[in-house]
């Protein structure tokens, strides 16, 4: 969504209107970890709904996945005060991912883990990755 406020340029897009996001439930997947360097990564339990090429009713939705973002040239993390829980008593597991959306040439996301704020050259998402 692009809009001009007062001769101004403001472009708002949620993760699910993004090329290749279609049919992920990101406030539904659970994180499982997050490295933040030269790129951010997220390592994810992912859900999926019947949009997404890659779904499955045998898993009930259900992938592993990675969530990249390559070239971090600045970021602010901050909110950073959960600690891990053990979902199934197993697997790491740091909440969901409420909100993911690309603003102004910032990407922001939050989630139980905290705030991320960040500008990064490309995103990509991996189904699968371990």
């Amino acid at each position: 969504m692009e809009e001009e406020l007062i001769g101004v340029e403001f472009e708002h897009k949620d993760y699910w209107e993004w090329e290749g996001f279609e049919g992920l439930c990101l406030e539904d997947s659970n994180v499982r970890a997050i490295t933040v360097s030269r790129e951010i990564v997220f390592d994810l339990d992912l859900l999926l709904n019947e949009q997404h090429e890659a779904f499955s009713k045998s898993k009930k939705g259900r992938t592993r996945g990675k969530l990249k973002f390559a070239d971090v040239t600045e970021y602010t993390w901050t909110g950073q005060h959960v600690r891990p829980a053990l979902k199934d008593g197993k697997h790491p597991d740091l909440g969901t991912i409420d909100a993911l959306y690309f603003e102004n040439g910032w990407y922001y996301i939050f989630g139980e883990w905290g705030e991320l704020k960040f500008r990064a050259s490309a995103r990509s998402l991996a189904l699968g990755a371990r």
